[in-house]
C-alpha cells in the first residue's frame, strides 16, 4: 500500500553524519519553543537526548518508531514503562514519515545543512585530487619527451622548470616549431603561408597565376532561441529520478513553485547524491523553511513600520520631510501598492 498522507523523509536516506562530533542548536530557537515551554524536567531531557541521538541515526534527524528503542535512545535503559510518561511530550515537534520513522523538522535542517557541507567537501577534494593527477601526468609526459631527446629531467622538478627545459632541448635540437611571418592577407588567399616567392627587388612576390580567389566570409547563424526553463525542469527532474518520477515532480512544483525545484534540482545536478530523492527533498524542506523565514521576517518589518507610521492622508513633502530615507522608500512602495490594489 503506497502512503500518501504522509510527508517523506527529512533527509536523505544516505545522509550518515556519525563522525560529526558536534551538532549545531539554535539556542534562540529552543528556549522560545513551544517544547521548552510544556515539558517538565524529565520529559526535556528526554526530547533533548533524542534531539542528538538522532543527529548520529541514519539517516540523520530520524529515530525508530519503536517504543523498546526510543527507551534506550532516550537513556531510559529497559524501563519502557517510565518512557511512555514523558513520550509525547518528549516527541513534541516530531514528524512520521513515509519510511515509518519520526523526523524533527529543526533538526532535519541542521542535519541537511552539514549534508550539505560534507557533499561539498567531498566534490572539492575529488576535484584536488583530479587535478594533483593531471599535474603528476603531465609531469611524467614531460619527462619523458625530455629523455626522448637524449636530456636527464632534474629530480623533483616544478612543471614550469620541465616546460621551460623541454622548450630549450627542442631548440637546440632544431625540433622547435617555426613560427611564420608570412602576411596574413596572403596566408588567406594562399591557404598555406609558403607559396610567395622574392621578386629581383627584394619586395614580396605576386601571386601565382593558379591561386584560387579568397573564400567568401561564411555566413554567421542567428543564436539558437533560448530553452524554456520549464522543459529544462522537467529534463533535469527525469534525468535524476528516471521516468516514474513525473507525478512526484508534479507535487513537488505544486508545493514549493518551479523555480524552488528547479534550483534543487540544480544542486542535486552538482552534489550527484547516491539517493537523489532524499537529497531533494532536504533541500525543498531547507529552501522552504528559508523562505517562510524571510516571509516572517518581512511580515514583521512591516507590523513594526505601520505602527511607526500608520496608513493615513499624507504629502509625499510631509512623508519626505519626517521620515529617513529608507522609510520615505518603504512609504512610497506602501503608498503605489495602496493605488494599485
Amino acid at each position: 500500500m503506497i502512503m500518501t498522507d504522509v510527508p517523506e523523509p527529512l533527509t536523505p536516506a544516505d545522509c550518515d553524519l556519525r563522525d560529526f562530533q558536534f551538532m549545531p542548536i539554535d539556542i534562540v530557537r529552543l528556549f522560545n519553543s513551544r517544547f521548552h515551554a510544556i515539558a517538565n524536567d524529565a520529559e526535556w531531557r528526554a526530547g533533548i537526548t533524542l534531539w542528538l541521538k538522532s543527529f548520529h541515526q541514519v539517516p540523520a534527524a530520524s529515530i525508530p518508531d519503536d517504543d523498546i528503542e526510543l527507551a534506550r535512545l532516550a537513556e531510559f535503559g529497559r524501563d519502557v514503562k517510565a518512557w511512555k510518561k514523558v513520550r509525547a511530550v518528549a516527541l513534541h515537534g516530531w514528524v512520521k514519515c513515509s519510511d515509518g520513522r519520526f523526523y524533527h523538522p529543526v533538526v532535519a535542517e541542521k542535519a541537511a545543512e552539514s549534508w550539505e557541507r560534507r557533499v561539498e567537501f567531498k566534490e572539492k577534494r575529488s576535484t584536488k585530487t583530479e587535478r594533483q593527477q593531471r599535474w603528476r601526468d603531465r609531469v611524467k609526459e614531460l619527462s619523458q619527451q625530455l629523455r626522448d631527446l637524449g636530456v636527464t629531467p632534474p629530480f623533483n622538478a616544478s612543471l614550469s622548470t620541465l616546460e621551460r627545459l623541454l622548450v630549450d632541448s627542442q631548440a637546440s635540437t632544431g625540433l622547435s616549431t617555426q613560427v611564420s611571418t608570412v602576411d596574413a592577407t596572403e596566408t588567406a588567399w594562399t591557404g598555406t603561408g609558403t607559396d610567395t616567392v622574392s621578386n629581383d627587388t627584394g619586395g614580396e612576390g605576386e601571386k601565382r597565376s593558379g591561386d584560387k580567389p579568397p573564400p567568401e566570409a561564411p555566413t554567421v547563424d542567428p543564436a539558437p532561441p533560448p530553452e524554456d526553463p520549464n522543459r529544462i525542469l522537467w529534463l533535469n527532474g527525469v534525468a535524476l529520478l528516471g521516468e516514474g518520477s513525473r507525478p512526484q515532480i508534479a507535487r513537488w512544483i505544486k508545493t514549493h513553485t518551479a523555480e524552488v525545484v528547479a534550483e534543487a534540482f540544480d544542486r542535486a545536478l552538482a552534489a550527484k547524491p547516491e539517493r537523489p530523492a532524499g537529497y531533494i527533498q532536504s533541500i525543498l524542506t531547507r529552501l522552504g523553511q528559508e523562505a517562510k523565514q524571510r516571509a516572517d521576517e518581512q511580515a514583521r518589518a512591516d507590523a513594526l513600520f505601520d505602527a511607526r507610521y500608520p496608513p493615513r492622508e499624507m504629502t509625499e513633502f510631509e512623508a519626505r520631510a519626517l521620515m529617513p530615507p529608507e522609510d520615505f522608500q518603504r512609504w512610497q512602495a506602501r503608498q503605489f501598492g495602496g493605488a494599485q490594489a
